[in-house]
């Protein structure tokens, strides 16, 4: 039985490992230089009092995370809308 347990289960294992394989690695990759440019950047913008237009830039630098940051915000308030729909029906 533990066989054909784990013989239905293969494929969503393997999958799911090179994922996270995937992640992992990326992660190794952009890792140091985003928590470098983090520390020496952002992490000083409380002594200048800009820290809006200091994140701004930073998000600008690395295009994935401004736009990961926008789809989040636009998907967030395309979900409040249609939340929005449905209590007012």
């Amino acid at each position: 039985m533990i066989w054909m347990t784990w013989r239905q289960f293969r494929t969503q294992a393997i999958v799911a490992l090179a994922a996270l394989a995937a992640a992992a690695i990326a992660a190794a990759v952009t890792g140091p230089q985003l928590a470098h440019l983090y520390g020496t950047v952002v992490a000083t913008c409380r002594a200048h009092g800009d820290c809006p237009a200091v994140t701004s830039a930073f998000l600008l630098r690395d295009h994935a995370l401004f736009d990961s940051q926008r789809a989040n915000a636009t998907n967030a308030a395309k979900k409040r809308a249609q939340e929005d729909l449905r209590e007012g029906s």
